[in-house]
């Protein structure tokens, strides 16, 4: 595991560093990608790894693959390019951040939530009935969906509020690099090894593979 000196100073690998920006500072359209790793389709799940004590489930890896599909499927990606690695690094990192806004107190209105939703069918150039169907393509739900934007807005409601409020903009990155590096390395973080050897990952993967 990598260490970080006390001035920010940092040795956080350039991939921590772009899975943070890309979690916590990109626009409308990661909102989509963002699902609570414990929600599953389901009573029956299946537990593939733990982060801090809360569980991921294979069910709930399953449908953020869904939903990185309707992402790159919107952006005129190739949905099947999805790196499965990474897609649950990404997880770890947004649990954290997730676990940091529960306990800060940050909650979500319903007022916000629609408001992104319009704001995410303008950016998308679709009508709500288009993006149920292309839900119901991908076998996901509108409350899979809601759920999802929900936790993109407690990430970034987070970010702003308790994060970054006083952090100079000049600052903020690596700020964020060293929060993120520092809540990886005190966390306790652990994956099944056959689930992480079915999607590609290594059992001494940095961030999945577990803390010394």
């Amino acid at each position: 595991m990598n260490t970080l000196n006390q001035n920010g100073g940092s040795v956080v690998p350039a991939w921590i560093v772009a899975l943070v920006l890309v979690t916590v500072l990109t626009a409308v359209t990661a909102a989509v990608a963002v699902l609570n790793p414990l929600e599953a389709r389901s009573q029956s799940f299946t537990p593939v790894g733990n982060v801090n004590e809360q569980v991921i489930t294979l069910e709930g890896f399953e449908t953020e693959i869904r939903l990185a599909q309707l992402r790159f499927g919107s952006l005129g990606q190739n949905p099947d390019d999805i790196d499965k690695t990474a897609l649950l690094t990404r997880i770890v990192l947004e649990t954290l951040i997730l676990q940091s806004a529960e306990e800060a107190g940050v909650r979500v209105g319903g007022d916000d939530l629609s408001g992104q939703i319009d704001i995410i069918l303008v950016e998308f150039n679709v009508t709500r009935p288009e993006l149920v169907e292309r839900l119901q393509d991908l076998s996901l739900t509108w409350e899979e969906f809601e759920n999802s934007v929900i936790q993109f807005l407690t990430i970034r409601q987070f970010v702003d509020e308790e994060l970054l409020s006083t952090i100079p903009p000049n600052q903020q990155e690596v700020y964020l690099r060293v929060w993120a590096a520092d809540r990886i390395l005190s966390s306790d973080i652990s994956f099944d090894p056959q689930f992480l050897d079915s999607i590609g990952a290594s059992a001494s993967h940095p961030v999945l593979g577990g803390n010394p």
